[in-house]
């Protein structure tokens, strides 16, 4: 029969291999047959975040910082899900007390900038960022978020500056570049010229790239056919991209026509539930938007998507 020790070295296994289902099985029978222990409720809460298993991992992260209260790590991965569901107040507390106890945790930090920022606090985004790069100088997201609160701020020269810092440091980052695209709209001086050749340049670094890979599909030809529409944005909500859109949806809704709407928006409102019922279909498709410290065994527990 094997010891704590190899089942736990098993599970890890799994885990590194993207075996969550497995990994997850493994954890819950070591806690069933072993001591209650941190570092395992820890790891079970990952696993279970990664599955998409929020109210689990919550619970989880929950029990390994009762077991250990200086847990860092697990109180950022449990503001992270509460972050995914929508949870910001309990999101912040959570991350607060996480860089409190690892005060050298970069990634708390920036999560607790996102988490600040989504609320509406920039001054408390900007100063989360900022000890987020000065505790890792290379830290690219960190320059591009710390960027997107200045730029509410209106400090369109200083953000600007953190997208092209953002830049040299991960020269791919597609949303430091749209940042910065975006950002110049609203810069005195900047000619329409100099707009088209911005949004020019990101496309022939970011999109081009992409398009061997994206074939066009083969539409039917019959003119008759219904018309489908899709819409993608992360701002299905009070959001300017919100009140334009729902009176296009429910207008569409009384024509021979099927609309489908991809949301990348975490936080929902009343014009997010009004948009969804206008829409024919709707279909989830934000990731989670937040950054996780890890154990150095560990691979990236969760997609490249995976910030605030």
């Amino acid at each position: 029969m094997a010891t704590i020790a190899e089942a736990l070295a098993q599970a890890k296994a799994y885990h590194r291999a993207g075996q969550l289902q497995r990994a997850e099985e493994m954890y819950r029978q070591i806690l069933q047959t072993g001591p209650a222990d941190a570092h395992v409720y820890y790891l079970l809460g990952a696993a279970c975040q990664a599955l998409g298993k929020l109210d689990d991992a919550i619970a989880s992260f929950q029990q390994a910082v009762r077991l250990k209260p200086d847990h860092g790590e697990a109180y950022n991965h449990l503001g992270i899900a509460l972050a995914q569901q929508s949870k910001p107040d309990e999101a912040v507390a959570s991350f607060r007390r996480a860089v409190q106890f690892r005060p050298e945790l970069a990634e708390a930090y920036y999560n607790l900038g996102k988490v600040c920022q989504n609320q509406g606090d920039l001054d408390a985004a900007v100063a989360a960022c900022r000890r987020a790069i000065e505790i890792k100088s290379d830290y690219a997201d960190a320059y591009r978020n710390l960027g997107n609160a200045l730029k509410g701020q209106g400090k369109l020269d200083e953000a600007a500056a953190c997208y092209r810092r953002a830049l040299v440091l991960k020269p791919d980052s597609a949303s430091a570049h749209s940042n910065l695209v975006f950002c110049q709209q609203y810069r005195p001086g900047v000619t329409l010229a100099g707009l088209a050749a911005a949004h020019a340049a990101w496309e022939q670094q970011h999109a081009v790239p992409l398009q061997h890979a994206c074939p066009l599909p083969v539409n039917d030809p019959n003119p008759d056919r219904r018309l489908r529409i899709g819409f993608v944005s992360a701002d299905f909500g009070r959001h300017p991209v919100g009140w334009f859109s729902v009176r296009a949806l429910e207008g569409l809704r009384r024509h021979d026509c099927d609309t489908v709407c991809y949301s990348d928006r975490l936080q929902k409102d009343d014009m997010t539930l009004r948009i969804k019922a206008a829409a024919g279909i709707w279909r989830e498709a934000s990731g989670a938007k937040c950054q996780h410290s890890r154990p150095p065994w560990v691979t990236p527990l969760a997609s490249p998507r995976s910030r605030v």
